[in-house]
């Protein structure tokens, strides 16, 4: 868990990708902002978000966190 957060923003998307997001999101990579994308979606949709998106990268270490047990998690 973050401690001292700030949100600085959010953005919800439903069903079809903005224009510009995965630029968007290439450049606060560079600018060595930290994305986190939390989503409802099936693993496999939300990982092709990810990648068509620039939020996952080739060598983007990804964590998956699969429970219905929030014990079980921390």
């Amino acid at each position: 868990m973050e401690k001292d957060l700030i949100l600085l923003g959010a953005t919800g998307l439903e069903d079809k990708l903005q224009e510009g997001v995965a630029d968007t999101i290439l450049d606060l990579h560079k600018a060595g902002i930290k994305i986190w994308m939390l989503t409802g979606d099936k693993l496999e949709t939300a990982e092709n978000i990810g990648y068509a998106t620039n939020l996952i990268a080739k060598d983007t270490k990804v964590f998956k966190v699969k429970t219905h047990d929030i014990e079980s998690t921390l």
